[in-house]
C-alpha cells in the first residue's frame, strides 16, 4: 500500500495557517488595544526638515485614484501588521534625539493607527508621499491629520484619533507652526489638497494674530501656474480661502487691499494671468470706495 505523502504536507500547511492566523489576530489585537489617552501628551520640538526642493515633490509617485482601494489597504494593513509592535517599536522615518524617542513611538503607533482605519487608496499613499516634503514627527502628525480630516467614511475610532492628533498639533502650536511655514512652498507645490487642510487648522493653533495673517497672506504672495492641471485648481482655491479667512482676522480694510494688489501686480506679466488673479481676488476683496479698483481692474 502506497504511503500518503500528502498528509504530512497538508498538515504542515494547516500549521503554518494557523500559526499566521494567530500571529495576525494577536497583532491586530495589540494595535486596536491601544488606548488614545496613551497617545496624549507628544511633546514637538523644532526639527530639521530634510525636506526636498519644491520641484522634486511635484515628480513622486502618488497613486491614483483608479487604484482599487482594497488592494492598496491590504499592502498597507499587511506592512503594518508585520511592524507593528508598541512596546519596542522605533522611529522608522530618521533617528530622532534620546529627548524625542518616546514621542516619535507615539507617533509611530498613530501612523500605524490609520493606516488600519483608513481604508482609502489614495489618502494613504498621501500620507506616505508628503514623507518627501518633510521627515519631521510634526510634519508627520499633519500628514496623518490630513489623512483623517479629509477621509470620507469616518468611524468612532478614526474621528476619536483625528481629535487625538489635533490636541497634539494644537498643544504644540509653535512647532506646528513654524513646521507649516518652513515647507510652506513645498506643501503648497506638492499637495495643495494638504494646504487646505492646514488653512482651517492654523485658525485652531495658539498663535498670534500676526502669524495667522503673515500665513493666509502667505498664499497671496506667489504667482498663478501657467498651466492648469487639478492640481492648480486646488492651488487657486486655497488662495480664495486664504483671502476669506485674512479677513475673519479684523485687520484694516487697506492692509488687505495691499496685500490683493501685490498679487495682482505679481500676476500682470499677461492679460490672461491677471484676469485670473482678479477674479480669485475680487469676490473677497474689499469693495472700492473710491473707483481707484474699478480703473485698475478695466485697464489690461
Amino acid at each position: 500500500m502506497k504511503k500518503n505523502i500528502l498528509s504530512p504536507i497538508l498538515v504542515f500547511s494547516l500549521i503554518v495557517s494557523m500559526a499566521g492566523c494567530a500571529y495576525y489576530f494577536k497583532e491586530q489585537f495589540s494595535l486596536y488595544s491601544i488606548k488614545v489617552d496613551q497617545l496624549a501628551g507628544i511633546k514637538l520640538e523644532k526639527e530639521q526638515t530634510f525636506r526636498i526642493a519644491r520641484a522634486q515633490p511635484l515628480r513622486i509617485f502618488r497613486p491614483p485614484r483608479v487604484v482599487p482601494d482594497f488592494a492598496v489597504f491590504a499592502a498597507a494593513a499587511l506592512k503594518a501588521t508585520m511592524q507593528i509592535n508598541v512596546d519596542s517599536i522605533e522611529s522608522r522615518k530618521k533617528p530622532v534625539p534620546e529627548s524625542m524617542r518616546e514621542d516619535a513611538k507615539k507617533v509611530d503607533t498613530i501612523e500605524l493607527l490609520a493606516g488600519s482605519y483608513i481604508k482609502d487608496a489614495y489618502l494613504l499613499g498621501e500620507m506616505a508621499a508628503f514623507g518627501h516634503v518633510s521627515t519631521t514627527l510634526t510634519a508627520r502628525l499633519l500628514s496623518v491629520y490630513n489623512a483623517l480630516v479629509t477621509y470620507g467614511k469616518p468611524s468612532r475610532n478614526s474621528s476619536q484619533l483625528k481629535d487625538t492628533v489635533k490636541m497634539a498639533l494644537v498643544e504644540n502650536s509653535d512647532v506646528t507652526y513654524f513646521e507649516m511655514m518652513i515647507t510652506f512652498e513645498d506643501t503648497l507645490s506638492a499637495f495643495p489638497d494638504v494646504a487646505i487642510t492646514f488653512l482651517s487648522l492654523i485658525e485652531e493653533l495658539n498663535v498670534t494674530q500676526e502669524q495667522k495673517v503673515a500665513y493666509f497672506s502667505a498664499y497671496l504672495n506667489r504667482k498663478l501656474s501657467q498651466r492648469k492641471t487639478a492640481m492648480d485648481e486646488e492651488r487657486d482655491h486655497s488662495i480664495a480661502l486664504a483671502l476669506e479667512k485674512l479677513r475673519r482676522q479684523g485687520i484694516d480694510e487697506s492692509r488687505i487691499k495691499k496685500i490683493v494688489d501685490n498679487f495682482i501686480d505679481q500676476n500682470g506679466d499677461t492679460p490672461h494671468q491677471r484676469r485670473q488673479a482678479l477674479l480669485l481676488s475680487n469676490t473677497y476683496r474689499p469693495e472700492p470706495t473710491d473707483g481707484e479698483w474699478l480703473d485698475s481692474d478695466s485697464g489690461e
